[in-house]
């Protein structure tokens, strides 16, 4: 298993990838299409791949939201990979990229239809934001919510 930051032109792996990753939403939603993720990487968003056999098993999207504030999004790990950590260790990634550009806390959305998702990263100390859930309603899909999670990071003097 290894692991690397991503480059725009691991954008087709990285749609195949998250279209398996998130195969279970797509009766809400669907797939992140590819120039989606070609436009995150020409707003100069950061991606963290893990592989195997050059196959990406993992990922996060780490993105500057403010001078203050990172974003946290597209964390996935393929199903025959989770409950190893891998996830964890992507967040953490994640957030360490984040505090390195000096911001003070981290944003992210989790959809309302996956409870081990929201207890995931509340376990990680992430709380509910003073923001509401924002309402998805694709045609023909189910409707969901979005639920903002923030963590504030430790200051250092």
């Amino acid at each position: 298993m290894t692991h690397r930051q991503a480059t725009a032109a691991d954008a087709p792996a990285l749609t195949d990838f998250l279209a398996r990753a998130f195969s279970d939403e797509r009766e809400h939603a669907e797939a992140t299409p590819l120039h989606k993720i070609e436009e995150s990487f020409a707003a100069g968003d950061a991606w963290v791949v893990v592989e195997i056999d050059g196959l990406i098993v993992g990922c996060v999207c780490i993105e500057l939201y403010s001078d203050q504030t990172g974003r946290i999004s597209q964390l996935g790990v393929d199903a025959e990979h989770r409950e190893k950590g891998l996830g964890t260790w992507l967040l953490a990634v994640a957030e360490k990229n984040i505090q390195s550009l000096r911001c003070t806390h981290v944003y992210l959305g989790v959809v309302d239809f996956k409870p081990e998702v929201l207890r995931f990263y509340r376990n990680r100390g992430y709380a509910d934001s003073k923001l509401p859930p924002q309402a998805f309603a694709e045609p023909g899909k189910k409707p969901f919510k979005v639920i903002p999670l923030y963590k504030e990071f430790p200051t250092t003097g």
